[in-house]
């Protein structure tokens, strides 16, 4: 039974400079059971615009301890925390708090291309947050330079516009004057254990957004760094699956730990060496994807439910041979190419989870894994219009990746035709030169039959719309064409899943 308080929680208020000096000081912390923040910019932006223009911003609650030294991160600011002083951890409120420190204590003196990288328009009075495509405007502030007076004033000091608009540098100190100032209501909890405090979470987060899955677990089981999922995924994310949820890591540790996909979290017994197994799984996996099946940037998957069955037959066959390997690439691309991997439920992954276990070598599985697909060699047209996500178009896209392969300049990225984003007016980012100077072979290798190029020179040395969209009709005939070459040659849909009378005799000499 979870132990009551020692006392009734304190309601007061709290400035955002007083926030900052905690931070500074190490005073923060971020309990274990904290889930991932899922804001988007958005939700920053809005979130300082309520701060400026005096809009309460709800409660947030604290509970004052004392812990061990220990380093909790912000955002982009880290502060290492003392042992000697009282402190604060966060039981609801980390998105607004890490939002309002982990921007105002940035370490970057202009920030761009996180969630963090806030500024605010002097002239327009309007929060944004600053991407590596967008140009800052001359009378943006960033809102790391609101953190103290002595930042303000070296700002608007530095300020090129400071002598000719001096209504703006009033306003910039206005601005920073109400973001200091503001004040949080806040519920402090003297003390409280752990599980107290997990408690007092959960049933917090219960009332208003809905905890996920992966949040309900790490508030139950993540009582160390070696069995949090957050810490798994960050892992994961350094490897270069930057886009992995916590609700997906979730369900690829249930299917390796070989639980029923609806089990009971808290009946789940997590051991480190589990999340340990499932981590090095999904790293097999991703590799197999890259390395096997053209698949470079794992995080553009359309349908990531792939990862989940290829993470468990990893995880039972970590070093599996060349003709499950084939086996497993004609099971990942005929699933593709049919669509069989849109459903992702709970019916789906126990039959993988059968699948997988049912056999005792790695191409019998792997076998099974194929016949389990139907293979109606279904043909791919891609959609008039380009989307990104669309299935056909990611496949058009890997297509060219896998006849570029040797290329240093191979990129997802792509060009418009005419600026349209019709999916016949693509062209991928192979070359450095212009359209007009491209020789046939650099079209072709663009995808550009004969008529393509015909009608592509006659569109470039007189645009019209008429020429534009008969352009755009061939080239998606011939890029759906190309599409589909790839996908039999993956697919393979002539070949037969029994092993070969060479793989028979290796087999049997190994036997002997």
């Amino acid at each position: 039974m979870t132990a009551k308080l020692r006392t009734r929680p304190k309601v007061t208020t709290v400035k955002v400079d007083q926030l900052l000096q905690w931070a500074q000081k190490g005073l923060l912390r971020l309990p274990q059971f904290q889930r991932p923040l899922r804001w988007r910019p958005s939700d920053f932006v809005d979130l300082f615009d309520s701060v400026y223009r005096g809009f309460p911003i709800g409660t947030v609650l604290l509970a004052e301890q004392r812990w061990e030294q220990m380093e909790t991160r912000l955002g982009p600011f880290v502060a290492t925390s003392s042992p000697t002083e009282a402190g604060y951890s966060i039981i609801d409120g980390q998105q607004r708090i890490t939002t309002l420190v982990g921007t105002l204590l940035h370490p970057v003196p202009e920030p761009v291309g996180d969630s963090y990288s806030l500024y605010f328009d002097l002239e327009a009075e309007t929060f944004f947050v600053r991407t590596r495509r967008r140009s800052l405007p001359e009378t943006a502030i960033p809102l790391r330079a609101l953190r103290s007076m002595t930042t303000t004033l070296a700002w608007t000091r530095s300020w090129r516009l400071a002598a000719e608009r001096p209504d703006l540098v009033e306003r910039a100190d206005q601005l920073a004057q109400s973001v200091r100032e503001f004040e949080l209501a806040a519920a402090v909890v003297d003390g409280g254990d752990e599980r107290t405090l997990r408690d007092i979470f959960v049933r917090t987060n219960r009332a208003g957004v809905s905890l996920q899955a992966n949040e309900v677990f790490e508030a139950l089981h993540a009582t160390t760094p070696e069995t949090s999922l957050a810490a798994a995924i960050a892992r994961l994310g350094s490897a270069g699956f930057d886009t992995l949820d916590g609700d997906f890591f979730l369900r690829c540790l249930l299917h390796v730990g070989e639980f029923d996909p609806g089990a009971d979290l808290r009946s789940v017994a997590v051991q480190p060496a589990l999340l340990t197994k499932a981590e090095t799984a999904i790293l097999e996996a991703m590799a197999f994807l890259r390395a096997d099946c053209e698949v470079e940037d794992i995080d553009s998957l359309p349908q990531v439910f792939p990862v989940l069955p290829l993470a468990g037959f990893f995880s039972r066959f970590p070093k599996p041979g060349e003709r499950a390997r084939r086996l497993l690439r004609r099971w990942f691309w005929r699933g593709q190419r049919e669509n069989e991997f849109a459903n992702n439920g709970f019916g789906p992954v126990r039959q993988w989870q059968e699948l997988i276990r049912a056999g005792d070598r790695d191409d019998v599985v792997a076998s099974s894994m194929v016949a389990a697909v139907p293979d109606r060699n279904t043909t791919i047209e891609l959609p008039t219009e380009w989307r990104k996500g669309s299935r056909p178009l990611w496949m058009l896209q890997i297509a060219f990746a896998a006849r570029g392969r040797s290329r240093d300049d191979w990129s997802f990225e792509g060009s418009f035709v005419g600026d349209r984003r019709w999916s016949g007016c693509w062209v991928p980012l192979l070359e450095p030169k212009p359209l007009a100077a491209m020789s046939d072979d650099a079209l072709d290798e663009l995808g550009f039959s004969a008529e393509g190029r015909q009608l592509l020179r006659a569109y470039l040395a007189s645009p019209s719309p008429r020429l534009l969209e008969a352009l755009a009709l061939q080239r998606q005939v011939e890029l759906s064409r190309r599409t589909n070459e790839f996908l039999d040659s993956v697919c393979e849909p002539t070949a037969s899943t029994r092993p070969s009378i060479a793989t028979l005799l290796e087999q049997s000499r190994g036997a002997a």
